[in-house]
């Protein structure tokens, strides 16, 4: 029988943004100053399909911040599941 804790596990191994959420967060727990759009550039293909629209158009117009802030509350929506 699945568990709905079971079922959040494979969810998070196929969408590999969100995958990368996590990990981005865990690291970022422990260094505040680490870039975003370097971060997922290095670790995830932006134009893979789990990887939302908005995230190639902030990282295209370079602006860390507001990227950081979006994120934060894919983040947080994910926590929430």
């Amino acid at each position: 029988m699945n568990t709905y804790s079971e079922n959040q596990n494979t969810l998070l191994q196929t969408n590999k943004y969100q995958k990368m959420l996590v990990s981005f967060f865990a690291v970022f727990k422990i260094d505040k100053t680490i870039n975003p759009i370097q971060y997922i550039m290095s670790n995830i293909d932006i134009h893979d399909e789990t990887v939302p629209d908005y995230i190639p158009f902030l990282i295209n117009y370079n602006n860390s911040d507001y990227l950081l802030d979006i994120m934060l509350w894919d983040y947080s929506e994910l926590q929430s599941l």
